[in-house]
């Protein structure tokens, strides 16, 4: 199952995952099934990796986690608890051409809205649309 295939996989690699020392972003969250809820072990197991200094996050793909067609509320308290777990290494992006998309198109406008939810103050945004992403890809 896409949405939680992600997270779920690497269950089973979990501690395969934490040895590696290269850099490794997750992408969109982790594509969970947030109708488990916060507390499922594949959640857990983002947190843990997140814990490591070489594991970043994307947080974007709100649309696409949701059970709602728009706002993606149910999607917010991830993506402030992941903010908030690496302030320093997490990214967003829209997704933007939002290839395979099987529900109604996101208006792009609403996907940045979503971000200034998630990070209400500007130096959080900063560092998730500028600061980060230049350490991250080195420019």
């Amino acid at each position: 199952h896409y949405r939680a295939g992600i997270l779920a996989a690497g269950l089973e690699l979990a501690d395969l995952l934490v040895q590696v020392e290269i850099p490794i972003v997750i992408d969109h969250m982790g594509h969970p099934d947030l109708g488990l809820g916060l507390d499922q072990p594949s959640i857990k197991m983002l947190f843990e990796l997140l814990r490591k200094e070489n594991w970043w996050v994307m947080v974007s793909n709100a649309d696409r986690v949701s059970a709602e067609d728009n706002t993606w509320s149910d999607a917010l308290p991830l993506a402030q608890k992941l903010i908030e777990a690496a302030p320093d290494r997490s990214i967003w992006c829209t997704d933007w051409p939002h290839v395979q998309y099987h529900k109604p198109m996101p208006n792009d406008a609403e996907l940045l809205e979503f971000l200034y939810r998630a990070a209400p103050n500007l130096a959080q945004r900063r560092k998730l649309l500028v600061d980060n992403p230049a350490r991250l890809f080195g420019f």
